[in-house]
């Protein structure tokens, strides 16, 4: 939270990042490009899959 981001935000970024790393020691910079780029697509697509509000303000 202390860098603006709700809790949801927050794990998203987390995994995306955890992800990214693992891919650059792979393949390089330009894998962990394509993994934050992809990565952050599809998790927020399913983050806001139903495009209602969560019901909670934090997350």
């Amino acid at each position: 939270m202390q860098k603006g981001l709700s809790g949801a935000q927050n794990e998203i970024l987390t995994a995306v990042v955890a992800a990214a790393r693992e891919e650059r020691g792979r393949t390089g910079a330009e894998g962990a490009e394509r993994v934050v780029a992809e990565e952050t697509e599809r998790r927020c697509a399913e983050r806001h899959e139903g495009g209602g509000p969560t019901g909670h303000p934090w997350r």
